[in-house]
């Protein structure tokens, strides 16, 4: 068992301690553990420097996002090591126990599986959040078994999409999927990605032997996630429509995400609701951007 595990950190002094804490729960049960640094103020790098001493540190001259982050590192773990496989978890992430060992024997106990993640719980509840996704016409996702009780979901099971910031693959998985678009920056990687695993032969599981939580630290107006965030996603979904099915597939992505912007611009009226409003602007943004294919600058992610 040789495995790589890579996170990335931007500016994130709010988490870095509990982000340690975290890291403990699973740091004997890995060979390598890479963090990729998206261009952080020195006074972080310090800090983080300090706090992970015996792990590898890339520094990037700019932030590129979680894609280009991902990619420096899991290049790295491709070219600098003889890992069998490769982890990608965000910093916020608690895992149970015998985490990496029992994703680990899954993994390779199917020919057919390239990449799995653990299951998903609800905070303080044994209940499911997630056990793998299906990904809608309008590349859209639905949580697979949300809800449901930890002990009445199968034990493994294949599924269409897997989380994208937390999930174990095969070497072999990344050497012919390839990397993550970079053109993506950040949201809808994981939609891509299981598009190119499918098309690569790939299966893609989840088991519920184990589990994993996603803190999710708030930002600015309660926000689980920045506003920005639904315009990246947005945008992305329409990019991906074109790339992987055709414009004909991106118009009616653009048309099914205007009905669903309209009814939230009205129900954000009814209720008077400011950041229904906010989130309808952010993504109507990403709507436009999406459909006419700009994807060059993340203009709104500038340092």
């Amino acid at each position: 068992m040789r495995i790589a595990v890579i996170t990335i950190t931007y500016n994130d002094v709010t988490r870095i301690t509990q982000w340690y804490e975290l890291y403990q729960e699973y740091k004997n049960d890995i060979k390598w553990h890479i963090i990729v640094d998206n261009s952080s103020r020195e006074e972080y790098i310090n800090m983080l420097e300090a706090t992970f001493k015996s792990s590898i540190i890339i520094k990037r001259n700019s932030n590129g996002g979680c894609t280009e982050a991902y990619n420096d590192g899991i290049q790295y773990a491709l070219n600098n090591t003889d890992c069998d496989s490769i982890a990608i978890i965000v910093n916020d992430t608690k895992v149970s126990n015998n985490y990496y060992p029992t994703l680990y024997k899954y993994l390779y106990s199917d020919i057919q599986l390239g990449m799995v993640s653990p299951t998903t719980l609800i905070k303080g509840t044994d209940l499911v959040n997630s056990s793998g996704h299906t990904i809608a016409k309008n590349l859209s996702m639905t949580r697979d078994f949300h809800g449901k009780k930890l002990s009445s979901i199968p034990k493994h099971h294949y599924t269409e999409m897997l989380l994208g910031g937390n999930n174990l693959a095969k070497r072999s998985f990344y050497e012919k999927v390839g990397l993550q678009d970079e053109n993506l920056f950040m949201f809808s990687d994981e939609i891509d990605t299981a598009i190119r695993a499918k098309n690569a032969g790939f299966k893609l599981g989840v088991t519920s032997e184990v589990t994993s939580m996603h803190y999710h630290i708030p930002y600015s107006d309660n926000l689980e996630r920045p506003l920005v965030s639904f315009y990246l996603m947005h945008r992305n979904k329409l990019y991906l429509a074109k790339k992987h099915y055709g414009e004909i597939k991106k118009i009616k992505v653009f048309f099914s995400f205007l009905f669903s912007i309209f009814k939230m611009i009205l129900l954000g009226i009814y209720k008077k609701d400011k950041i229904f409003l906010k989130k309808a602007k952010w993504s109507m943004a990403g709507v436009l951007y999406g459909f006419v294919g700009n994807m060059k600058e993340n203009k709104y992610f500038k340092k």
